[in-house]
């Protein structure tokens, strides 16, 4: 039998996972890759001062219909990074936010840390609050014909008793160049009945008879956009002190189609893709 050579092999690997999120049955047909940006910034440049730990990953198309693909790029950078990125090819996106987090970083801390290291006198009796990170990534969650779900996520510290994490959904219609949007996708009237939803499938998941009494704020849980479609449901994902205090994390609760089928706008496009009909 004839051996694959392994340069060839890698070659083979590579290929087949830079297309793996490609399929001839989603529309614009998107290759996606990551780009990235990583740096541990040091105060006045010493490793032994206080740091910053920076990490800056982003899924971006490549490849694919060039007016989808660069519209889904506009749209990830606007979500993700900002308005002021948009316009910016990915790794340039990506190095600027980076460069932007570097400086603010050292413009925030730096002279404070001079000054009380000036007093002290001794690096290792300066305050460990100078220590920050942020961690950001984005990545597709799904791709299915019109529907391209991005999710992204942000871990941040910038001193106090706890850093904070995020995770936030951007739901877009390829066909249509569009966000999906809560109220485009459910009838008129809408919030109330799924309120009552949300509200009873929690309690289903946590199989409890009230919400109050494990910890959530109720009267706080209302239709967020900050869902993610998928083949089968809506995820509602709500950050921490949305609706609960910080120790119960984020929370999340999923709808099925079933569920939500006298509430959903069946003229929707993207609705009616999910549905088949």
């Amino acid at each position: 039998m004839k051996k694959i050579g392994f340069k060839t092999g890698l070659m083979a690997l590579a290929v087949f996972a830079f297309a793996a999120c490609s399929s001839n049955n989603e529309v614009g047909n998107l290759t996606f890759k990551k780009f990235t940006n990583e740096e541990n910034i040091y105060l006045m440049g010493d490793k032994n001062a206080p740091h910053a730990e920076f990490s800056l990953n982003m899924e971006y198309p490549v490849k694919g219909e060039p007016s989808i693909h660069h519209w889904v790029q506009e749209q990830i950078s606007d979500f993700v990074l900002g308005t002021s990125y948009g316009p910016l090819e990915p790794q340039a996106a990506v190095d600027k936010y980076a460069e932007t987090y570097k400086n603010d970083y050292l413009s925030d801390v730096e002279s404070l840390y001079k000054e009380e290291l000036a007093e002290v006198g001794d690096a290792s009796k300066v305050g460990v609050w100078y220590n920050y990170y942020q961690h950001m990534e984005s990545t597709v969650d799904f791709y299915a014909k019109s529907l391209l779900v991005i999710e992204s996520t942000i871990s941040d510290f910038t001193g106090g008793a706890h850093g904070i994490h995020l995770v936030n959904y951007l739901n877009l219609d390829l066909t249509n160049l569009n966000k999906v949007r809560i109220q485009d996708i459910f009838n008129a009237n809408y919030e109330a009945n799924l309120v009552s939803l949300i509200k009873d499938q929690f309690k289903k998941d946590l199989k409890v008879e009230s919400l109050e009494d494990v910890g959530f704020w109720e009267d706080s849980i209302q239709p967020t956009e900050n869902m993610k479609l998928s083949a089968t449901g809506i995820t509602f994902l709500y950050n921490v002190y949305e609706i609960a205090p910080y120790a119960m994390g984020a929370q999340e609760v999923t709808l099925t189609y079933a569920q939500l089928s006298d509430l959903l706008n069946k003229e929707n496009p993207i609705i009616k893709e999910l549905l088949n009909i």
